[in-house]
């Protein structure tokens, strides 16, 4: 699959999930505001976002959004503290040589893509840490690495198509407060289970029954 059609299957999961995901965003926001919870709920909602949701598996009741939050703290907040102090530097360097006019301000493009590979990774983790909830966040980390730099160019694509769908809802406000964070969850949920090479089942194939059905009907009928 590649990056295009990662990010238009993402934006599908969104339409499809309106309610859904505008719930879920709103209340991405306010854990975040809290700080502490901030990184969990991030795990959360790429647990909710996960497109096999409806097909393969069951949506998680608020309790146990509210059980799977308060026991990802410790979990959310490793992840996060291996990722976030890169990001940090990689936007001080940025800041710091985009000042500058003389010829090491010809770093800055270099410190912008490394940037961007730092929220591809950064997104891909806690999306491999929401979708296989066994791994250590160390793990987690090192996976989305690997899988961002074998696939590069896909990543690149995915991460820019996705920065100018929110700024397109930036624009317009109220979409990107309500929908952009699944938005994003649900097209990084894509990035990782294509890179692991998982199915994700269209709920609108036929059941093996009805397939089975659709096929005697035919083979009775004739072509």
């Amino acid at each position: 699959m590649n990056g295009a059609r990662i990010v238009g299957r993402g934006l599908a999961d969104t339409y499809d999930n309106l309610i859904y995901f505008a719930l879920l965003s709103l209340v991405w926001w306010v854990c975040l505001f809290t700080v502490i919870l901030g990184p969990a709920a991030t795990i959360a909602l790429f647990a909710h976002a996960d497109p096999r949701i409806g097909t393969l598996n069951d949506r998680l009741s608020p309790s146990e959004t509210i059980w799977l939050i308060v026991r990802s703290i410790w979990r959310g907040w490793r992840l996060a503290l291996l990722i976030l102090p890169i990001l940090l530097l990689l936007s001080y360097n940025i800041a710091f040589y985009g000042t500058r006019t003389s010829a090491i301000g010809i770093l800055s493009p270099l410190w912008l893509f490394l940037f961007v590979i730092g929220l591809m990774i950064a997104a891909s983790a806690f999306a491999i840490e929401a979708l296989r909830a066994e791994e250590r966040a160390l793990a987690a980390a090192r996976l989305a690495i690997i899988m961002v730099g074998a696939q590069l160019p896909r990543a690149v694509l995915v991460m820019l198509l996705t920065i100018a769908v929110g700024a397109v809802f930036a624009v317009l406000i109220v979409p990107f407060i309500l929908f952009f964070p699944a938005t994003v969850a649900a097209i990084f949920n894509r990035f990782v289970l294509s890179g692991f090479r998982i199915a994700i089942p269209n709920p609108l194939d036929p059941t093996p029954e009805r397939a089975a059905e659709g096929k005697e009907r035919r083979k009775w009928w004739g072509p």
